[in-house]
């Protein structure tokens, strides 16, 4: 975590909030003083973590919390006090927004950051597992749309067999990865050939005499 907004509407809080970040961070966290300027700042930059001074003029801070979590990957960390903690904690809690309790127990601080920390190292992971999986996914539809094409363009498919086959993918995909990777009789290939095709044009003239040679 590099970037971060800290959000609070006192002197006294920004100046104590910033010297606790500052032996976490070298940089100086971006400021803002209530919940409108904290939605517009996230809006233009990206934040590894927000943290909440509540409350705030315009807000108290779990609506903040809230939006910022659902619009944004940062981690939020909202400050509270000690009575009105538990009731904020229960408002956000389920957006995966830590609430800690002022006055600031340094011991708790430090927990919250490395817990928020160990999430945003899981969150990074996970989207790139997805990165990858959807571009295997991509390169197995191309190889998929190559051999559907190579099987039409073999067949002298008419225009209107063409059409029919793509609204038959699963067919397609069991005839073009079936035939390659396992041997079917003639009459095997013939029935399915049949149901891929709908029976639209002579046999003979589906695919090449080579791909039937037993």
């Amino acid at each position: 975590m590099e970037r971060v907004l800290l959000v609070s509407s006192t002197e006294k809080g920004t100046a104590y909030l910033c010297a606790l970040l500052k032996g976490y961070f070298p940089a100086a966290p971006a400021l803002a003083k209530n919940g409108g300027e904290a939605r517009r700042l996230t809006l233009d930059g990206a934040y590894d973590l927000v943290v909440i001074n509540a409350p705030l003029p315009d807000e108290f801070g779990c609506e903040l919390a809230r939006r910022v979590s659902q619009s944004t990957g940062a981690g939020i960390l909202l400050v509270a006090r000690a009575d009105m903690a538990a009731e904020a904690a229960q408002k956000v809690c389920d957006a995966g927004v830590f609430v800690i309790e002022k006055p600031i127990d340094r011991r708790l601080f430090d927990q919250a950051l490395r817990f928020i920390a160990a999430a945003q190292n899981r969150l990074a992971s996970l989207l790139e597992e997805n990165a990858r999986l959807h571009r295997q996914s991509r390169a197995q539809r191309k190889i998929f749309l190559r051999n559907h094409r190579r099987v039409c363009d073999d067949g002298n498919l008419t225009a209107g067999s063409r059409q029919h086959t793509r609204r038959r993918p699963a067919l397609v995909a069991k005839f073009v990865f079936g035939c390659a990777g396992e041997r079917r009789s003639y009459r095997q290939r013939h029935v399915l050939l049949r149901q891929l095709f709908h029976d639209q044009m002579p046999f003979r003239h589906m695919l090449q005499r080579d791909l039937y040679t037993e």
